[in-house]
């Protein structure tokens, strides 16, 4: 998941002014008009520099940004779920490695492991 921040290669930290100047940066690298004359160079320059356009349009701005900001912390907690700084790793339970029969066993569901080519599975595992 990217967001303006990464478009910008800076920290979600960083300064009006620290954006600002990688900004200016990253526009007179990706401007489509450095590209030079290869069409496909022009094309992926053009669109590099749409992204850093707008990510500098919602960052520039203190509402827009604190908006943003909001937006993408309540986009990241669905996407890995709240994170909580009292988790620490020695709270949690390591599991050692069983093998698939094993893990079965533990679920206690009535299956068998069959072997693919006892099932006559012609492709590159039968092999």
């Amino acid at each position: 998941m990217r967001s303006h921040y990464d478009t910008l290669a800076v920290s979600q930290q960083s300064s009006e002014e620290e954006i600002r100047k990688q900004y200016q940066r990253l526009a007179l690298v990706y401007h489509p008009d450095k590209a030079g004359e290869d069409a496909k160079r022009q094309q992926e320059a053009s669109r590099k520099f749409q992204k850093i356009v707008s990510a500098w349009e919602v960052l520039r701005d203190p509402n827009s940004r604190a908006e943003y900001d909001e937006a993408l912390k309540m986009r990241r907690e669905r996407a890995v779920g709240p994170v909580h700084d009292e988790v620490d790793l020695d709270d949690m339970e390591y599991v050692e490695e069983t093998t698939p029969a094993e893990y079965l066993a533990e679920l206690n569901l009535d299956t068998e492991l069959v072997d693919a080519n006892e099932l006559g599975f012609e492709g590159p595992a039968a092999e």
